[in-house]
């Protein structure tokens, strides 16, 4: 994750030296501060680096199987220079996320930030494997790069092995909040010239700080939750922290119907709403369910495609419609209102949009794990049943445990 080697030579984007250093605009504390964060939250190594290839914060979580080992070989260490180039040239490109599969099998990625359109530098995150590894085939690249084989695999074992969607959706909330790092030093370029303004970025660039922790200790928060109705319990009270809202419905998508199942309620009107199944393609909620980006609505009840739910009194009513994605499709659609006439702003939108994101990833995991928790019981409890019901066991065995079954 070191790109020094070779990345000076020539700019991924082939242009001239930026006016402004990233660190001209936020500190290197401030950038280490949110790095840090990030990577706490996710688990991931990762690093900033200007534009030049240059490391402009310290790497948190150090892979020395990478660093220490890889990119130190003759052999290697050009590979990666190579790998990481070809990344930051196609994020300079195409202002996106470059998520590569470097030539020694592991994922990386290169995140742009740029402010006024102005690639000042990137974040580098990933350093993980999708599948377990193979030993041997690593034992091998180890011969072949000129490092100790049983060396080189021993520290393969502190190689992270993450799927591949986990990866990309933690990537994408990486990628929201670069932008929101791009917009403040965007805003430190135009103060600049002004000690006054100066002096208010700072403060600025400090309360991003402090709601970038907030945002990710949420993530992280929801991540942890020991089962599915937590999870969802867990998402409504973080949002609540993070957005402060009225009411907040969670949708699921019910495919086999096509149709949306509300699976959190808080609302005024919660058993009126509970009861409501939006259509998929009809009304607000239900295209938000065929995908698409995120809206808000100044008063969503004046809007042509609003449909009022039966029950409902229909009043003033902003609200942010966010559809949250899983493994590239939509799995659910998550709506926060705001009454009597408090709105929301575009920048609550694109925090919802970073959590949407996130959240739909541990919603899915964690729906998985009860599933097969429950499944494992009652496997266990049919299981005591046919033992029960051998040969020789008495009638009331064989009751209690029809019982404690549910027959």
């Amino acid at each position: 994750m070191d790109a020094t080697t070779d990345i000076a030579r020539e700019r991924p984007d082939g242009s001239s030296a930026p006016p402004w250093q990233l660190t001209d605009l936020i500190s290197v504390e401030t950038l280490q501060s949110i790095q840090d964060t990030f990577a706490r939250t996710f688990g991931l190594p990762t690093v900033i680096i200007d534009t030049n290839g240059v490391n402009a914060t310290a790497i948190t979580h150090r892979l020395a199987f990478c660093e220490d080992l890889t990119r130190t070989s003759p052999v290697g260490g050009p590979r990666c220079a190579d790998c990481d180039l070809c990344a930051m040239r196609e994020a300079a490109d195409t202002s996106q996320p470059a998520i590569f599969r470097c030539w020694n099998g592991l994922y990386d990625c290169a995140i742009p930030i740029a402010p006024k359109g102005q690639v000042l530098g990137y974040f580098l995150c990933g350093q993980i494997l999708t599948t377990p590894p193979d030993p041997a085939a690593y034992a091998r690249t180890a011969e072949e790069i000129g490092v100790a084989p049983d060396q080189y695999v021993q520290a393969l074992g502190d190689v992270k092995v993450v799927p591949h969607e986990q990866y990309a959706a933690s990537v994408q909330s990486m990628h929201v909040l670069a932008g929101m790092i791009a917009e403040q030093a965007a805003a430190s370029i135009d103060s600049l010239r002004m000690l006054e303004e100066a002096r208010r970025a700072k403060e600025a660039t400090a309360q991003l700080v402090q709601e970038l922790d907030t945002i990710l200790e949420a993530l992280r928060d929801t991540g942890s939750q020991p089962d599915y109705q937590a999870t969802l319990a867990s998402i409504a009270d973080n949002l609540a922290r993070l957005i402060p809202w009225d009411s907040c419905v969670i949708y699921l998508t019910d495919d086999e119907h096509d149709e949306l199942v509300p699976v959190v309620v808080r609302d005024p009107s919660a058993d009126q709403v509970a009861a409501y199944r939006p259509r998929k393609g009809h009304g607000i909620l239900g295209t938000a369910a065929l995908g698409g980006a995120g809206r808000r609505f100044l008063d969503i009840t004046r809007e042509p495609d609003f449909e009022p739910i039966p029950g409902v009194p229909v009043e003033p009513e902003s609200a942010l419609v966010m559809p949250m994605i899983y493994k590239g499709t939509v799995s659910g659609v998550i709506i926060l209102s705001r009454f009597e006439r408090r709105t929301f702003t575009d920048h609550e939108l694109r925090v919802l949009d970073v959590f949407s994101s996130q959240a739909s990833v541990s919603i899915q995991v964690s729906r998985l794990a009860s599933e097969n928790a429950q499944r494992l019981r009652e496997e266990r409890a049919f299981g005591r049943l046919r033992l029960a019901m051998a040969p020789h066991t008495r009638v009331e065995s064989i009751m209690g445990e029809t019982a404690q079954v549910g027959l």
